[in-house]
């Protein structure tokens, strides 16, 4: 099995040749039991491969390469589970590194003040510095 991730985002170049031919050899039945990777100049067989593509849009993807695939339409995250999603995974991370920085920036602020006996060092320094 081999994941091909995002493919709609295929480039064409003149200058380094169409991803999205190499595909059609690649998906190819006639053609991918003989498939010679050129830059290792060594035949590969592909036959037995089964490729998985993912895209986020069908409509940069050339109707050829299409009509070598099945394609299975999946459908986005509704709005209630992107909810559930910034609750219970995001908000959480984001509360505990923005707190971590917050710490960080306490326990210098702490040593400052034990290292700077003099006030109005200090007082130049936490103008200086934000928090």
């Amino acid at each position: 099995m081999a994941i091909l991730f995002e493919i709609d985002k295929l480039g064409r170049s003149e200058i380094h040749g169409d991803p999205q031919s190499n595909l059609l050899e690649i998906l190819d039945p006639a053609q991918n039991n003989a498939f010679t990777d050129n830059y290792l100049d060594f035949p590969i067989d592909l036959s037995k491969i089964l490729f998985i593509c993912s895209a986020n849009t069908m409509e940069t993807i050339s109707q050829p390469l299409l009509d070598r695939m099945d394609v299975i339409h999946l459908s986005s995250y509704t709005f209630q589970e992107k909810k559930q999603i910034y609750k219970n995974h995001i908000y959480p991370r984001v509360l505990k590194e923005v707190y971590l920085i917050y710490l960080q920036k306490l326990i210098i602020i702490k040593n400052l003040k034990r290292l700077l006996s003099h006030k109005n060092v200090f007082r130049l320094l936490m103008k200086v510095s934000t928090i």
